[in-house]
């Protein structure tokens, strides 16, 4: 009998890795019927304890298996002194011609970079940005990163991206539809302060689904 419940247990713990797995490697699809989609869950992440990684290094066969699912809306790593890694795809099947954004609601963030994949299967830097960086270069004026992300209707488009900080790192990842964020944005009755305050508080770390639920 105990034999028979602990190979249940092992049964349903081996499909819940695949399922897991399975779900970090399919792409996030835009519909017109949605205004956003968390990110976490979607997410392959890697720990780059060296932080001296380059895109090269990460895509490279010896490297891009030991990239793991994200398990969770909100991965958190806590305070670290190392960067990470992470990738995911996008599939744009939204026939409405607008921009789709990728908002990072986390603005302790030191060094953000995103990469895409060419024709050739090279990535490319297309963001270089972060705390390093003076407010005014932001393409987006706002109180949290905000990235423009060009995909066409019908395609798709693979992603890698690279955080450091010297804070804690979550991530806090959303993909919106441009429109959406601006005239129906999660937080537009919050001043830029409050943010920071509840930091202070210890309120934002508790509880990051409050946050990131409004919409």
């Amino acid at each position: 009998m105990e034999m028979n419940k602990a190979r249940a247990v092992c049964i349903i713990v081996i499909f819940s890795v695949i399922y897991i797995a399975a779900s970090a490697d399919e792409p996030i699809v835009i519909k017109d019927e949605k205004d956003f989609y968390t990110l976490g869950e979607k997410l392959e992440i890697l720990e780059d304890k060296s932080t001296d990684l380059t895109i090269e290094d990460v895509i490279s066969p010896d490297i891009s298996h030991k990239f793991l699912p994200g398990n969770t809306q909100f991965p958190n790593f806590g305070l670290t002194a190392t960067a990470y890694w992470f990738r995911f795809s996008i599939k744009n099947e939204s026939i409405g011609k607008e921009n789709t954004l990728f908002e990072i609601f986390w603005p302790l963030y030191d060094s953000i970079q995103i990469f895409i994949e060419d024709s050739d299967g090279t990535f490319n830097l297309i963001h270089d940005i972060g705390n390093q960086f003076p407010f005014y270069q932001r393409d987006i004026k706002h109180r949290n990163f905000l990235l423009k992300l060009d995909i066409p209707l019908n395609e798709t488009r693979n992603y890698y991206g690279r955080v450091e900080s010297y804070n804690s790192i979550i991530f806090l990842f959303k993909i919106w539809k441009e429109s959406a964020f601006f005239f129906q944005g999660p937080y537009p009755e919050l001043p830029a302060g409050y943010f920071f305050r509840n930091i202070h508080n210890n309120d934002w770390l508790q509880s990051p689904a409050f946050y990131l639920d409004k919409g």
